[in-house]
């Protein structure tokens, strides 16, 4: 449904040990910020799982022949010191955000 050169945004957690950690027992159990069943670690999807759901099954970063290309990915993180979001592309271990832009 997107226009020739539009951007589509998926943002969601990564499916890692590092997700589980922080997301279900750090944010369920151990500080209660989110209500105990929000998160499901088998629901979570990792970057390449979406790139092959958005661009085709192993497309890589980039052009892969299909209609939609990966432009970006990078992972959402939090100084627990502040509570400050910050992007970083090195570290998708926990949230992560990408963008995908449909060919002309």
């Amino acid at each position: 449904l997107l226009k020739p050169g539009g951007i589509l945004f998926v943002s969601t957690i990564n499916r890692t040990a590092k997700s589980y950690g922080v997301a279900i027992v750090g944010a369920e159990y151990v500080t209660g910020m989110v209500p105990v069943g929000t998160h499901d670690w088998n629901h979570f999807w990792s970057p390449e799982e979406v790139r092959g759901m958005v661009c085709g099954s192993g497309a890589g970063a980039g052009d892969s022949g299909g209609t939609m290309k990966q432009i970006a990915v990078n992972g959402m993180v939090v100084n627990p010191l502040n509570m400050e979001w910050s992007l970083d592309a090195s570290d998708v271990d926990v949230n992560w955000i990408g963008a995908y832009q449909k060919k002309e």
